[in-house]
């Protein structure tokens, strides 16, 4: 868990767009003081709120947002780990044309 990386999307209401982030341990330390709960607890725990919040650490970190978590929590809907990919899925792929 040393190296441990979150790569999260997160959507908000009103909004087609999702924000793609990358948090790491930066925001997980964040997340532990806040909270004072190890992130391995609050993966057992409170995955939604963990998520939710080294997602809003992250993007603040880069500039992304200058809200404060209350404020902009509010306006989210869903901050996830983006679902994995078979080979060849994706934005790319085409059913009609496959690949040679």
């Amino acid at each position: 868990m040393a190296g441990m990386i979150f790569d999260l999307e997160i959507q908000y209401e009103d909004q087609d767009a999702v924000d793609e982030v990358r948090a790491d341990q930066r925001d997980m330390v964040a997340f532990e003081t806040k909270y004072r709960i190890g992130t391995t607890r609050a993966l057992d725990e409170m995955t939604v709120t963990f998520l939710r919040y080294i997602g809003w650490h992250a993007m603040r970190r880069l500039g992304h947002t200058k809200d404060q978590f209350e404020e902009w929590e509010k306006t989210v809907t869903s901050v996830s780990e983006p679902e994995e990919q078979e080979d060849g899925e994706g934005e790319d792929a085409n059913p009609t044309n496959p690949a040679p």
